[in-house]
């Protein structure tokens, strides 16, 4: 031992310093030394050390797959919608919202070289086509769907991520509601003419009603008209006028197109059905005035002695589009004259010839009835001779 004031060794178990008289602090004994620890053995079996090994194995497995984990981006996330406008001429806005993306994203990715991207969004958009999508004249309840146009192998590559996306069905809502009314209220439509020739006038009465005001209403056609053909009347600039009426009046118009049937037009007669017994009985009666009154003019030993109606036939023309002047039928009367030649009718040499009469443009009104022009007719203006022998001379 040491003395603790002048450092001069001491035999053990001193309580005075010899060299320097100092008293010595007591100092307990020592303990013994502990003996040296003898190694533990430890026993492990096979199937313990198969089960470590796995253990570590999936350690570092998982390290692997942490550190080669990709990020998994889902666009339909970023898909922004908007509605604006008005019920029923309502519009829609869907787009890809470059600004959230980078919000979320922004140096989140690196790039080839190993750079961080600050704008994510730009590789995104640079590989999709139409990343915005407008729809017009839409009503509350409507649907909308967007459809993904995108390159997703590129875009992976860029961004070193993975992408998911599929596309996506939006229902419209909240457009301010207004009053629906017929665009078509007022207009007044009439038909005239002749089919296939018909035509067309129309006329937007509103009257006080200032809201139609807004409206210009065109047909597709005015002329050239036949029985049965639709002609489509059409609003212009359907969008705008709305959106004009909506916050004028709170009122918008719920059609931008209607279709009126062609009707109400006569027509020539293409069938002989289609001519009543009436109109053939006064153009029969014609025909035989025609033959009366030439024969009274103009023979001299003939003399009629009957006349038969073989019947009434109708020639139509083959393009009705480009008739002739006959017009696009014609209709003619058949007529079988029976006449003698001489004074006595009971011995007189007799002879018989057909007299066609033609009625042009012969129309049926739109009620299905007939009133054919009588005043205008065609006949025959041919002549022939022919001997006969009268009591022995010739």
């Amino acid at each position: 031992m040491f003395c603790e004031k002048c450092g001069a060794q001491l035999p053990e178990g001193s309580l005075f310093c010899e060299k320097c008289g100092a008293k010595l602090e007591s100092v307990p004994n020592s303990a013994p030394a502990a003996p040296a620890a003898e190694p533990v053995k430890v026993n492990i079996s096979k199937k313990q050390i198969g089960v470590i090994a796995a253990a570590l194995i999936l350690i570092i497995v998982g390290v692997m797959i942490v550190k080669n984990h990709k990020t998994t981006v889902d666009l339909n996330k970023f898909l922004k919608v908007e509605f604006n406008g008005y019920d029923t001429v309502g519009k829609s806005v869907i787009k890809f919202d470059e600004d959230a993306f980078n919000e979320k994203y922004t140096n989140k990715f690196r790039d080839r070289s190993k750079n961080k991207i600050e704008y994510p969004a730009d590789i995104v958009t640079m590989y999709m086509n139409g990343y915005s999508k407008e729809e017009r004249g839409l009503s509350n309840g409507d649907t909308v769907e967007y459809k993904w146009d995108i390159v997703p192998d590129k875009i992976e590559k860029e961004l070193n991520c993975k992408i998911k996306y599929e596309d996506a069905v939006f229902t419209v809502e909240g457009l301010e509601e207004v009053e629906s009314i017929d665009p078509f209220k007022y207009l007044e439509v009439e038909f005239s003419g002749i089919s296939p020739d018909g035509k067309l006038s129309y006329e937007n009465n509103y009257g006080k009603d200032e809201v139609y005001g807004y409206l210009r209403i065109t047909p597709d056609k005015s002329y050239g008209l036949k029985t049965g053909d639709e002609v489509v009347f059409t609003v212009s600039n359907f969008e705008n006028v709305n959106n004009e009426a909506a916050e004028q009046f709170g009122k918008v118009f719920n059609a931008e197109e209607k279709t009126f049937t062609v009707e109400g037009l006569s027509h020539y007669a293409e069938k002989i059905d289609e001519i009543d017994d009436k109109a053939i009985e006064a153009m029969m009666q014609q025909a035989k005035d025609i033959v009366t009154a030439h024969a009274a003019s103009s023979w001299n030993k003939e003399k009629i002695d009957s006349i038969e109606e073989v019947g009434v036939y109708l020639l139509k023309a083959k393009d009705i589009e480009s008739y002739n002047s006959f017009g696009a039928s014609s209709v003619y009367t058949l007529l079988k004259v029976n006449e003698y030649i001489g004074d006595n009718a009971a011995s007189a040499p007799r002879k018989s010839y057909y007299y066609p009469v033609r009625y042009d443009y012969v129309l049926i009104e739109a009620d299905g009835s007939c009133t054919p022009n009588t005043s205008k007719y065609h006949k025959p203006n041919d002549r022939f001779d022919f001997e006969v022998e009268l009591d022995g001379q010739s």
